[in-house]
C-alpha cells in the first residue's frame, strides 16, 4: 500500500496514469484482508467465519485480472471491468454461502472466479503485450500461485514428510511469494515508451 503512494515510484512512472493503481490497491487491500479474514476463520473453522476468508481472495482474484487488463488491453476497459469483477468475485463468495445454507454447498461459481481469471491473465499475457517493462513477472505469479494450490492439495502429504509444515501452511507461504513478485514487478517495471535500446 505503502509503494503505491510512493514518490519514488510514482517519479519513475510505474504507472503511465495514476488510476491505473486503483486494481492493485485493491489487491493488497484484499490480501490484507485475507491475513486477517484467515486469521478470523482458523480461531473457530465454521462456515459463517469462512465467507472473511474466501471474500478477499475472491476479490483479490478479480483485481489482479482487471490490472492485467488495464496493462495489456487498455486502462479504459480494466477500469470499467473493474467494479463488474469485484460484484462477480463477491456473488461467487454469496452463492457458495447461500447454497451452503440450502446444504448443497456448491462452490462452482466460486472456483470459476479463482482459477479462469488466473487463466485468463495467463491468456492474456501470452497474446497481448504489456505497456510496461517486467511484463512476464505475471508468469512467476502464477506459477507461485499454482505451487501455492498444489501444496493445499496436498496437505497431508506434505506434512507427513517430516512432520515439520503442513501443505495448508506451505500454500499460505507460496501465496505470499506471489504477492511479493507482483510487488516486486511494481517496483522495477517502467512504461515500454521511456524505454530505451
Amino acid at each position: 500500500m505503502f509503494l503505491l503512494h510512493s514518490r519514488s515510484l510514482l517519479a519513475r512512472r510505474a504507472f503511465v496514469v495514476l488510476p491505473e493503481r486503483w486494481p492493485y490497491l485493491i489487491l493488497f487491500l484484499s490480501v490484507i484482508a485475507a491475513g486477517f479474514g484467515s486469521a478470523y476463520y482458523h480461531w473457530a473453522p465454521d462456515n459463517e467465519r469462512l465467507v472473511w476468508d474466501r471474500l478477499p481472495i475472491a476479490i483479490g482474484s478479480m483485481a489482479l485480472l482487471a490490472a492485467i487488463l488495464v496493462e495489456r488491453i487498455s486502462p479504459k476497459v480494466g477500469l470499467r471491468l473493474l467494479p463488474f469483477l469485484l460484484v462477480a468475485g463477491v456473488g461467487s463468495v454469496l452463492h457458495w454461502y447461500w447454497s451452503e445454507q440450502l446444504g448443497t454447498g456448491n462452490l462452482n461459481f466460486y472456483i470459476v472466479v479463482q482459477f479462469c481469471s488466473l487463466l485468463i491473465v495467463l491468456l492474456l499475457g501470452i497474446s497481448f503485450p504489456s505497456r510496461y517493462t517486467r511484463g512476464t513477472d505475471i508468469y512467476r505469479v502464477i506459477a507461485w500461485y499454482g505451487l501455492a494450490k498444489l501444496a493445499e492439495l496436498a496437505d497431508r502429504e506434505i506434512y507427513a514428510l517430516g512432520q515439520i509444515i503442513s501443505g495448508h501452511t506451505a500454500k499460505h507461504l507460496l501465496a505470499a511469494l506471489a504477492i511479493y513478485w507482483i510487488l516486486r514487478m511494481l517496483q522495477k517495471r517502467m512504461p515500454l515508451s521511456k524505454c530505451t535500446t
